[in-house]
């Protein structure tokens, strides 16, 4: 769903990653049906799309499971990759049980209840 806000916001550039082929699909047949041709979905486990990826983005938001082993090492695989812009910012979407506040790069969070969205920049 995040794909189509970005969309709506004028984004004219999309790749979205996720490990279920029903989430794919879903991307797939609502971005034909809204005539959206600049969304880009790929199936794949999201640690070996971050491995295999080298293209540079303005911003990376990533929503994964909450109980999503090894999360807390997303921002740095994205930061050493240099997946980001220079002024880009990655956004992680976690539980609020998790913090990520000492991890370098580490800018900012935003509580949504129990959810925060946690900020990291090149």
């Amino acid at each position: 769903n995040i794909s189509f806000e970005f969309a709506s916001r004028g984004c004219k550039d999309i790749t979205s990653v996720d490990i279920n082929q029903g989430c794919i699909n879903f991307i797939r047949t609502t971005a034909e049906k809204f005539n959206i041709p600049f969304i880009k979905a790929y199936r794949a486990n999201v640690f070996s799309f971050l491995n295999s990826h080298n293209e540079q983005f303005d911003i990376i938001f990533a929503g994964p499971p909450y109980a999503l082993e090894n999360i807390d090492t997303i921002p740095g695989k994205i930061i050493d990759k240099k997946l980001l812009k220079k002024e880009g910012w990655f956004i992680l979407e976690h539980f609020n049980k998790l913090s990520l506040d000492k991890l370098p790069n580490f800018i900012h969070k935003r509580p949504y209840g129990t959810t925060i969205f946690s900020i990291f920049t090149p």
